[in-house]
């Protein structure tokens, strides 16, 4: 059994697990607007690709608090799936200089929410290596 020492914080974890998922949402995105501007996928697939961006970097999220020694780490790693919902929608509402809060948002959060915490308790049923 692990010391307090031995543990780490959960809220640096938390932190760098939604920075990492924030570089790896900007790197898909980027990817998904060359593959539209080369003609690889067409404009209206777009809607698709978004959301599961945000699903995939919100379980990159979740991995990232995973890998961390903190307690509870399940249940950080779906607090990481909804801050970084939530601190990508402010970049988004700082980029675009308007603020509105939508349904559309909320399904947003329920979905980085849902994708982290499944990833999480899949991460955590495997069993561990030694």
């Amino acid at each position: 059994m692990e010391t307090a020492r031995e543990q780490s914080k959960p809220l640096p974890a938390v932190i760098r697990a939604v920075l990492f998922a924030s570089l790896a949402s900007i790197l898909l995105i980027v990817a998904t607007a060359l593959c539209v501007w080369q003609n690889v996928m067409g404009e209206t697939a777009v809607y698709i690709a978004i959301p599961l961006i945000k699903a995939v970097c919100a379980s990159i999220a979740a991995i990232t608090v995973m890998r961390s020694n903190c307690r509870r780490r399940v249940l950080f790693a779906g607090a990481a799936g909804l801050l970084y919902i939530a601190f990508a929608f402010a970049v988004y509402c700082l980029m675009s200089a308007e603020f509105s809060l939508s349904a559309s948002f909320l399904l947003d959060m329920l979905i980085g929410t849902a994708a982290a915490t499944l990833t999480a308790l899949i991460i955590h049923m495997l069993p561990a290596k030694d």
